[in-house]
């Protein structure tokens, strides 16, 4: 079903080329008229496909016309050929869509058979293999319940997790081991799979109670000898170390979350990092927030409380902790604090009220924040705590994602749907806006690659959008057989670069 949703959407576009063409040319009066047009469509759309190069367009062309035009003979079928490799040499030059008649006449005079289509397209692709890499990311999706490993070429289930285990989300991916929670046996447990599987390595039991935490807050944290669990019950803040290799329990630290003047927000606390020798906490009120430290065996050796609320979503990049909060003043503010040294510099925003969760890329935060009814888009250096660029926006951005060239953000109009709208990292400049209706009100969550922006849907279906411009690639659906009726049916995904 994925792929003929997603045929059928490229199906559409390469047949309105061939309608345009069809309708353009100036062999209407002649008695072939038919056929001179379709020739001519078949050139001018070869030139626009072979460079790029783009097969399963052209066998489209090819199949499309058919029906036009002459039985090729095997010396056209080899001239064509030569004509084609010519074209995909010269890929780098711009040739344009559409030309004039005259030109066309005087280039490759082509009629169409599938079999020396398919013979051309085979050529083509083994040529291709050899002289393009390209980059593909590790793909994670989830939904009802259940977590699926995704070949990043064809989207298909390389192999899932779930069943009678109900997977609570989307986990962490440390090595060739993937870490997610999930019930079994109406027990909550943390497991531990093979990337390349799915199969399971071990698993270890968590407090049931843990469960609406896990579900909305919190993944496993990773390093090479432990993995560590977080979430809150009561006024407490738990974390659970498990032996890496084999899921022994290590050890178990009870934080007592602070006092707050007023109510008390538990969701803002939780692991922040760890490296090989130490845990840090963040702990957060509506007026205050503390960072413990805790060593590789779980006792505390050190605190700082800061008169500031840090906001959700710490970033912890270059042995650092990246966080905004908001000072007493209700003014807002970028914290850095070195886990070396465990000193903290603060850099002040203007004034500004984040909305969205802070995002870090090669020494870069990004955030939306609005400040007298105004938002934007901030870049801000992590070195010197320097704003970089401002991109003013015609609404809040509730939910941004970096990667590669570009920063998404995804917004709601009451008319258009949802947008994912691009902009430059290096400046923050407006790239591209793909707009989209999407039934459900739980908002998606966009991710990228290099070459892809996957957008999940509901109904386990997910949208593809091409990164350089925006366009829409199609659609492909999770297979799945689960009969989960979950409010939050839209599909997860997740991306890891190789």
């Amino acid at each position: 079903m994925a792929e003929k949703q997603e045929k059928d959407f490229r199906e559409q576009y390469i047949d309105e080329d061939i309608e345009a063409l069809l309708a353009s040319s100036d062999d209407a009066f002649l008695p072939d008229a038919s056929q001179q047009a379709a020739r001519r469509a078949v050139q001018a759309l070869e030139r626009h496909y072979t460079p790029q190069p783009d097969y399963a367009a052209l066998q489209r062309v090819w199949k499309r016309l058919e029906p036009h035009t002459h039985t090729a003979t095997q010396a056209k079928t080899e001239k064509a050929a030569s004509k084609l490799v010519m074209f995909k040499q010269k890929k780098h030059q711009k040739r344009p869509v559409l030309r004039s008649v005259a030109l066309l006449a005087a280039v490759l005079c082509i009629t169409v058979l599938a079999g020396s289509g398919i013979i051309l397209l085979q050529a083509l692709a083994q040529k291709n293999t050899t002289t393009t890499t390209t980059t593909l990311s590790t793909q994670f999706a989830y939904t009802k319940g259940k977590l699926y490993a995704l070949d990043a070429k064809t989207h298909k289930p390389l192999w899932s997790f779930g069943g009678s285990n109900a997977v609570l989300s989307l986990g962490t991916l440390h090595g060739d081991t993937y870490y997610t929670y999930a019930t079994e046996d109406q027990q909550l447990r943390l497991f531990a799979l093979d990337a390349k599987s799915g199969s399971v390595r071990w698993k270890a039991p968590i407090d049931d109670k843990a469960i609406s935490y896990l579900t909305q807050n919190s993944k496993p944290v990773i390093t090479d000898n432990a993995v560590y669990v977080s979430f809150s019950l009561g006024t407490t803040l738990y974390i659970k170390a498990y032996q890496a290799q084999n899921g022994d329990s290590l050890w178990t630290h009870a934080e007592p979350l602070p006092q707050s003047k007023t109510i008390e927000n538990q969701s803002s606390s939780y692991l922040a990092a760890a490296t090989a020798n130490q845990i840090y906490l963040i702990l957060t009120t509506s007026d205050k927030s503390v960072i413990v430290t805790l060593n590789e065996k779980g006792k505390e050796v050190g605190q700082a409380t800061y008169s500031a609320a840090f906001h959700e979503g710490a970033i912890f990049a270059q042995n650092k902790l990246y966080m905004i909060g908001t000072a007493p003043e209700n003014t807002d503010q970028l914290f850095s604090y070195d886990l070396a040294t465990r000193k903290m510099t603060v850099y002040q925003l203007a004034g500004v009220t984040n909305e969205s969760a802070l995002q870090y890329q090669d020494g870069v935060l990004y955030f939306s924040a609005s400040a007298r009814n105004t938002s934007a888009l901030y870049a801000y250096s992590v070195q010197d705590g320097r704003k970089l660029w401002e991109q003013p926006l015609s609404s809040p951005a509730p939910y941004l994602y970096v990667a590669g060239k570009h920063l998404y953000t995804l917004n709601y109009h009451t008319r258009e749907g949802y947008s994912v709208t691009a902009y430059n990292t290096q400046n923050g400049a407006y790239e591209w806006k793909s707009s989209f209706y999407e039934q459900d009100s739980l908002p998606p969550q966009p991710v990228a690659d290099e070459n892809v922006v996957y957008i999940g849907l509901s109904q386990n279906r997910v949208l593809m959008l091409q990164v350089k411009d925006g366009k829409t690639l199609g659609t492909f659906t999770i297979p799945s057989s689960e009969q989960v009726k979950d409010p939050n049916d839209q599909v997860l995904m997740q991306l890891y670069s190789k």
